[in-house]
């Protein structure tokens, strides 16, 4: 089988990249507290926010890999968590919980802002009903809580059912946390009894596992574009900076140690564009678990390489290598702890 994009998946990803690279660059993470417009230039200008999400819902209707595509060139400049937390996770939930939840769907693509909890395994949160519409609780929110206008949960009612409620961040308490990578927007929610309105009833494991595969893919997409851009950024490096009179990217050692990465970061870009194909398929659990684990591992050394092999400079805060490094540690953590092998094993049925 050979895979490679179409005319139009190309000049999708070089429109994003484009535009990305021009009006959000990698390194507007470096003045703090200044105003990131990617989030609206992606999701309002580029429309690119929810590219496989139908179109009566607001998004583009296309296939999984596009999806993987504004993923990946949103990971080379670090997106914005208001776009993680979206495109990765809100909509894998509310797309896995069908019509039901169509109107909140089309209300997150429009730039409704919801955040998800997790709790310390890195599961979805589920809360326990109190009264017929109101909850309590505290959870832990990895990403884009401090920008979220609701939160999206799972309600455990009377019955024993599992019912998909938004509650108002009004009337929530919002503690921020400080984390591994401060553009993350961590924070601890506490409601006390709460108002939730519903949307989805009766969410099944099946409906959680559909959610969390197109979650994976999308992270696994984000972490393959922060890995290819920490090999361009330390490649291009390499040819420019001289010592003893010849570029380091001439010595053995710094040409081997990039040769390696560039070889694991196309492994990756292979896991992670078989997992878009297999969304869908019968193989989409263990496809989507080995782009995830591949994907992340190969991010993170990226990012420490790039850091390294810029020598100095590579460890100052002044330069941008440190911001992949940030977010290679947090997406390779947000769905859970446990190690690739224990996944992979539970994406094959258990089998080691």
């Amino acid at each position: 089988m050979q895979f490679s994009f179409d005319s139009e998946q190309q000049e999708f990803a070089a429109a994003l990249r484009r535009a990305l690279a021009d009006r959000a660059p990698l390194t507007r993470w470096l003045t703090p507290g200044a105003a990131d417009g990617s989030w609206r230039l992606i999701n309002e200008q580029l429309q690119a926010g929810a590219p496989d999400v139908p179109e009566h819902a607001g998004g583009l209707g296309l296939s999984a890999v596009e999806l993987a595509i504004a993923a990946e060139e949103s990971g080379r400049v670090v997106a914005p968590v208001a776009l993680v937390a979206g495109m990765g996770i809100t909509h894998s939930l509310l797309l896995a919980a069908g019509e039901p939840a169509a109107g909140l769907l089309e209300e997150a693509v429009s730039g409704r802002q919801l955040v998800l909890g997790a709790d310390p395994a890195g599961a979805w949160i589920e809360l326990h009903l109190e009264a017929p519409s109101t909850v309590s609780g505290s959870f832990y929110a990895p990403i884009g809580a401090r920008e979220a206008d609701a939160v999206l949960a799972l309600v455990t009612t009377p019955d024993g059912g599992r019912d998909l409620v938004t509650v108002d961040l009004e009337s929530s308490a919002v503690e921020p946390l400080e984390g591994i990578d401060p553009t993350a927007g961590s924070a601890r929610v506490t409601l006390q009894a709460a108002p939730v309105t519903f949307h989805a009833p009766d969410i099944d494991d099946s409906v959680l596992a559909a959610a969390r595969r197109r979650a994976r893919l999308v992270i696994a997409a984000q972490a393959l574009g922060g890995a290819r851009s920490c090999l361009e950024m330390t490649t291009t490096f390499a040819g420019q900076r001289v010592q003893f009179g010849q570029p380091i990217g001439s010595f053995q050692a710094v040409k081997h140690r990039l040769a390696d990465l560039f070889v694991e970061t196309e492994l990756a870009a292979t896991a992670v564009y078989l997992a878009a194909c297999e969304l869908t398929g019968p193989s989409a659990e263990s496809a989507t678990a080995s782009a995830y684990d591949v994907a992340s591992s190969v991010y993170q050394r990226a990012a420490r390489d790039c850091i390294q092999l810029h020598g100095g400079m590579g460890f100052t805060w002044e330069h941008p290598a440190h911001l992949h490094l940030e977010r290679a540690q947090l997406l390779a953590s947000l769905l859970g702890p446990s190690s690739p092998a224990e996944r992979y094993a539970s994406a094959l049925g258990g089998v080691a």
